[in-house]
């Protein structure tokens, strides 16, 4: 996993949701909604709060209740109709899904965001929905394992797991190979936050993920190593993967690419010939 600290969005959820109520044409709605709006600002400070201290798992969606006048339906209509679906408001939607590191999801990172995902659902928690704190720039297939299971992950706004390496891959001998990526929890986590990476890392599957990236990737490199081992051996092989390892490493030291050569450059049955059994 290489779920990066991503910078957060610049505007508040006070401009979001007063832009996305301006236009409204059913004048009850617009009202009921504008009713909830002292607390929408003062719900989304806490949730800064929790994001800074690690507890935004902790917030209950009680403690905001009533949300004025308004319902669950009014906040979940004007994320989709409002956010998503008109032009003043869409722009705030599309600077959020694009704020991550060339455009990719901060859940998986590294397919292309194509949408956002509430890190507390909007559907359990409707004080939130259009708060940008809450949206995380995500690609289609880690929001829709989301969407089937609401367990507590990582908040790339907030938790900074630091430079590591804590994505680690290690060489399963065989035919065909077996690339087994891993968290390697470091000593300064808590408890807390090794745990959410964990989850996180079983919950959207990121080991078959990688090994999939990973198996595409060698199998391309193969006839490179092949060189390399018939003209220079193991030694040949294992300094050029030690030398790509640390390219990866300088952009990214916990991509899965980063992982992966690190991992091959450590495996003397691939770097003595295993590698001709990947992607054969």
């Amino acid at each position: 996993m290489t779920v990066l600290s991503t910078e957060r969005p610049t505007m508040s959820a006070r401009e979001v949701f007063e832009t996305c109520c301006r236009g409204i044409e059913d004048a009850d709605r617009k009202n009921r909604l504008l009713t909830a709006t002292e607390k929408v600002e003062s719900a989304a400070d806490d949730y800064s709060a929790a994001g800074e201290s690690g507890t935004i798992q902790l917030v209950q969606a009680a403690t905001y209740e009533p949300l004025g006048l308004a319902v669950k339906d009014d906040f979940v209509w004007l994320y989709n109709k409002r956010l998503v679906g008109s032009p003043s408001a869409r722009s705030y939607y599309e600077r959020i899904r694009d704020g991550n590191r060339n455009g990719r999801c901060a859940l998986c990172n590294v397919q292309r965001a194509l949408t956002l995902d509430h890190h507390l659902p909007k559907a359990d928690h409707p004080v939130f929905a259009v708060s940008p704190d809450n949206l995380l720039p995500a690609c289609r297939d880690c929001n829709s394992i989301k969407l089937q299971d609401p367990t507590p992950t990582l908040n790339a706004y907030f938790d900074d797991l630091g430079p590591g390496p804590w994505l680690k891959l290690e060489v399963i001998p065989a035919d065909p190979w077996i690339p087994k990526f891993s968290i390697q929890v470091q000593p300064n986590w808590s408890s807390d936050l090794a745990t959410r990476a964990q989850s996180h890392f079983d919950r959207f599957d990121l080991q078959a993920f990688y090994a999939y990236q990973a198996n595409r990737q060698t199998a391309g490199i193969r006839d490179r190593l092949t060189g390399l081992y018939t003209s220079l051996g193991p030694e040949g092989v294992r300094r050029h993967l030690e030398g790509e390892a640390v390219t990866w490493q300088k952009g990214d030291p916990n991509s899965w690419e980063a992982a992966l050569y690190a991992g091959l450059a450590t495996s003397v049955w691939y770097c003595s010939g295993g590698f001709g059994l990947v992607g054969a």
